[in-house]
């Protein structure tokens, strides 16, 4: 199942992910775009509520953080790979 994304940042849009949970669902897969973090702790308190796993796709965040949290580092597993694409964001 694929959740709509936000607009504003091309991340996953939390608001969509909860009814899109079925019996079958395993995981929540999540992008990073362009190093913009997607809204974990919305997204891990789902997955907690649902007991699903959480994957965290990196490629366009490689060596972002948020404090002392680099992405990857909020889920079950963070994946990357160097996919050249350069973050241009404002804010």
């Amino acid at each position: 199942m694929f959740a709509d994304c936000e607009l504003t940042t091309g991340n996953i849009d939390v608001s969509k992910i909860e009814a899109l949970v079925t019996p079958r669902t395993k995981a929540i897969a999540v992008v990073h775009f362009v190093g913009i973090p997607c809204a974990m702790p919305t997204i891990i308190a789902i997955a907690e509520r649902h007991r699903l796993n959480v994957i965290e796709d990196c490629a366009l965040a490689v060596g972002h953080a948020s404090g002392a949290r680099t992405r990857g580092s909020f889920g079950n597993a963070g994946c990357f790979s160097f996919y050249p694409v350069q973050a241009h964001h404002n804010g």
